[in-house]
Formats: structure tokens, sequence, C-alpha cells
């Protein structure tokens, strides 16, 4: 039995009063209009029912006609074609700070067994934190319109954080917890439909707006690649999106680069290592540029982990140009019998005697032309950018093994083999070629004194 004329609940909350020995900052006024105003706005404002206000202090204007608190306008809900371009560019300024205009906006409504909507947007900049670990991460979650976290992780993986927007979710429970939202189901099927959606419209971008790619490529391809390797289901996927940089074509794609290959060639080369520039001038390109055979230049740290794993594509097996038996299609015979083997042996043994640990041989190289000497990869190699990687990582990274190439048909080499050299003169020129060899890769001279030392001597004679 009740009085009330209608259907509904009243819930009334009593606020405690306050303890005069309390910190007046200790906590917010629940009984202030502007807190409870804030409070609505924050977890309600997209509800689709009307929330008031009834303000019962003597400030009241009682003539004013009560209008709700809460928008009820969840613009993830109403179709694409009803929506403004000017609405969308409002939302998105609300939920990321960003008074530039989005890049790319996604919109995805899905039914079946998990019903969602989500509102994605591509920022036009990276933000500041994309590579900070306890970086703000993620993007809003709401249940059935009711604002749930702000940087939810657990809706799309880490490759995939620099999205902005929103995903509301009509099966999730409200009062779910993070820990909940970790092992829930339907967390996992929004999260595997999330992801097929942004790399369904990425792969729209890059063959409807090729420049517009090319430029989400340069500030977020090295987050994106990062799915290589975390997301077995999408690498595939993720490889036919991603972009590099070729010794020969610029910018290009994995599809493109098989697609152009020189005659006969059946593997897709590679450089790893520090800058673009510090790659493209590097003297293991030579013989491949004098082939007219295009090496993927990739100067980022990820690129050797996923490469690690991941040995081929489109059955064209991935070949590093520093490995130390790398077959070049169309090379010359073997130049070994260019060059006296008293001097190489020689060589070997002065270079030994340098104390380079990390060197383990002396060879002649069919991939210079025009370079004195280079060190190549023996095994496998880990670039001196991935060693500096696991340093500020603080993991240890593999012992460094390298095998010094010369060239028999450089200058250098030649009146090297035409002099009559003592040990001492051996010596200078294993200092020489290994400090060169060095330069040439970007990297420090072992012993930058001894380097000098030896080629102030070298050039006074």
């Amino acid at each position: 039995p009740s009085d009330r004329d209608g259907w509904g609940s009243d819930v009334i909350l009593r606020i405690k009063d306050r303890e005069p020995e309390d910190d007046a900052s200790a906590g917010r006024d629940y009984l202030s209009v502007w807190t409870l105003r804030e409070i609505i706005k924050k977890y309600s404002d997209f509800v689709s029912y009307p929330i008031y206000l009834e303000d019962f202090s003597d400030k009241k204007d009682d003539d004013k006609k009560p209008e709700p608190v809460n928008s009820m306008k969840a613009i993830w809900i109403r179709p694409e074609s009803e929506v403004q371009g000017e609405e969308y560019r409002e939302f998105y300024r609300h939920i990321s700070h960003d008074w530039e205009e989005p890049m790319e906006r996604i919109v995805y409504r899905a039914e079946g067994k998990s019903e969602f909507h989500a509102l994605l947007f591509i920022p036009s900049r990276p933000p500041f934190d994309l590579f900070y670990r306890d970086g703000t991460h993620g993007i809003q979650l709401y249940i059935r319109r009711v604002f749930i976290m702000n940087d939810c992780k657990d809706v799309i993986p880490e490759y995939m954080r620099f999205l902005k927007g929103v995903v509301d979710s009509e099966d999730l429970p409200l009062n779910i917890s993070r820990e909940i939202l970790q092992q829930d189901r339907q967390t996992a099927m929004i999260k595997r439909g999330v992801v097929r959606k942004v790399l369904d419209s990425l792969k729209k971008m890059k063959s409807d707006r090729p420049e517009d790619f090319a430029k989400f490529w340069s500030m977020f391809g090295e987050v994106v690649k990062e799915g290589i390797v975390s997301d077995p289901k999408n690498r595939d996927a993720i490889l036919k999106l991603a972009l590099f940089s070729g010794s020969k074509s610029g910018r290009t794609s994995l599809e493109d680069y098989a697609a152009k290959m020189a005659d006969g060639q059946k593997s897709i080369y590679y450089l790893t290592g520090g800058r673009g520039e510090t790659l493209s001038a590097s003297p293991k390109l030579e013989a491949f540029t004098d082939r007219g055979i295009d090496v993927l230049l990739l100067n980022d740290p990820i690129d050797e982990i996923w490469l690690s794993s991941f040995h081929e594509f489109d059955s064209h097996p991935f070949v590093s140009v520093s490995a130390e038996n790398v077959e070049i299609e169309g090379s010359p015979e073997d130049p070994s019998a260019e060059i006296a083997d008293s001097f190489l042996s020689g060589l070997k043994e002065a270079v030994k005697s340098l104390g380079l640990d990390s060197v383990e041989d002396v060879k002649l190289s069919a991939r210079l032309v025009d370079s004195p000497a280079t060190f190549v990869q023996k095994g496998e190699g880990v670039s001196a950018q991935m060693r500096n990687f696991f340093k500020a990582m603080g993991q240890e990274a593999p012992p460094e093994r390298k095998v010094l190439e010369i060239n028999a048909s450089h200058p250098l080499v030649r009146k090297m083999t035409e002099a009559e050299l003592d040990d001492g003169g051996r010596r200078d020129m294993a200092v020489l070629l290994t400090g060169l060899a060095s330069i040439s890769d970007g990297e420090p001279v072992a012993d930058a004194r001894r380097f000098t030392k030896t080629l102030e001597r070298l050039l006074e004679k």
C-alpha cells in the first residue's frame, strides 16, 4: 500500500553534519549545487533520461523554468548521417582537450553477441606521453550512457594507444571493476571488434588517401608496429599497412617492395641501426645499390624485435645486409684471389693485437664498392641501437660478434698491400681500417685517442 500518485521511487540521502575538527578541504560539499552539477555532468551527461536539480537555497530563481542538468546527447548513438561535422569536432575537443581537428573519425556500431557503440578519433599530432609507460592512454568507457572510467586500457590494445574517443557497451554491468573488466568475455569481444574496425579504417585510408596515411604513419607507425609482436592474430594485417624507407624506392610497403624486386631477386633485404641518414650512407649498401637492389632502412628499435620472430613475407625471406654471409643476386666471383693471403693473415693478427674482443675475423668483402672497410655481424647479430635500447631497459644485451670486411679493390687497401709493412705498420693499418669501419656505421671509435694519434702519424708520412 502506498499513497503515491504514480509509479516511481524516492532515494533520499542524508548528509552527516561536518564535525568542527574536520578539515574543510578534506572533502567536497555534496550539498553544493555546483558540486552536484559537476558530478551529474561527469557521470550522467549522456544518460537518455533528464536529470533535474532543484535548488532549495534562498538564491534560487522561482520564475526560471527548470532545465535538465544533463545534455542527453550521446553523439555516438545517433546515425552518422544525422550528425554535423562541427558536432564531431566539438565532441573531440571536449574529450581530448586538443584544439586541432582530428586526422580521422571512426564510427562503429556492433550488434550480435556483444552490442556496443564506438566513436574514435585519430589525432592530427602525437600526444606528448605517447611513449611514456605511465601515460594517460586509453579511451573513455561508458555503459548504457553512464560514464565508467576515463582511460580504459582494456578495450583497445597497447599499440592503438594513440586513439581518443568513447566505447559505450550495452552488455557490461554498471558496477564493473577494473579487475573484472580485464577478465570479462564481453570486454574481449569489444576489443576484437574495435581492433578490426580500426585496422579496416586504416586500410581504407591507405588506399583512398595515401598522403594522409603517410602522415599518419610518420607519427604513429612506430607504435602500430608493436602490434606485429603483441597481436599475432592481426600481425599480417599490420605488416600490410606498414610503410618503410627504401634505399632506392623511398617510402614503400612490403607489397610494393615485393612487386618491384630486381630481376632474379627473391629476398627482402633490410638494414637496421641508428638514424635514417646513417643507414642510407652505410657502406653495406654499396653492392646492392650498384646492382639496383632496394634495401629497407629500418631505424626503429621495434623493427629488430619483430624481425626476430617474423622471417618472411609473402614467401619472400627477410635477409639482413649486415649478415656475414649474405648472398647478393648477381654478385661477382669471390675476390680472394685479388689480394695476397699473407697480407690478409697479417692484418688479422694486427686486428687481434688491438684487443678488440668483439672483432672475431677479417675477410674480403663482396658488398663494398667505394669504401675500404666495414663491420658486419657474425651469427644472429644485434645492432648498436638495439644494444643501447637493452641498456636503457636495464637488460643485458647478447655479446657482440663482428667481422671486419675489407675492399680489395679500394685504392687505400691496394696501397697497403703494395707497401712492405712491418708489424707496427700493419698495426697502424688495422687501427685505421677498424676506425673507419666504426665511423661509417655512425658508431664511436673503440679507442679514439689511439685512432687520432695513428691518423696523425700516417698523415705526416
